[in-house]
């Protein structure tokens, strides 16, 4: 009878053992997924963090003494500045002129422009006209530039 009492019991220690592993991987498997639904933004409220108060600001550093004056009578001339310029030779350009040969350059480009336009055009509608051509290419633009 004693083998069979502790036969008994061996076995209902390992059901035991089998149960509880079966239970661990069961609640291994919801763990996941209820972190899952607790970590969702509706569920909790998040607080935010505290944040900390901006650190003041050092005070600036006070103004350099102002050097001996010895007696003399001195002027307050702000020495930060850089010197101001001073041109010897002062050139004058002439407006007018520099105007006009603006104009002249502008006339002649201008001028090219139009001859060159003129020539396509006279190319274009004599190329047109001319269905056949004698040596079976159509005329060179250079042909008609004079």
């Amino acid at each position: 009878m004693g083998e069979k009492k502790w036969g008994a019991l061996f076995r209902l220690k390992k059901v035991l053992r089998k149960f509880t592993v079966l239970l661990r991987l069961h609640l291994a498997r919801r763990l996941p997924s209820h972190r899952l639904r607790s970590s969702a933004f509706g569920d909790r409220t998040v607080r935010p963090r505290p944040v900390p108060p901006p650190q003041p600001l050092p005070p600036p550093p006070p103004p350099p003494p102002p050097p001996p004056s010895y007696g003399i009578i001195e002027y307050d001339v702000d020495d930060s500045r850089p010197p101001m310029t001073q041109s010897y030779e002062i050139v004058e350009d002439d407006v007018d002129e520099r105007a006009q040969k603006f104009i002249d350059d502008f006339r002649s480009r201008l001028w090219l422009e139009r001859q060159i336009s003129r020539q396509l055009r006279y190319y274009y509608r004599s190329s047109s006209s001319e269905t056949e051509y004698e040596d079976g290419s159509p005329p060179s633009p250079r042909s008609s530039i004079r």
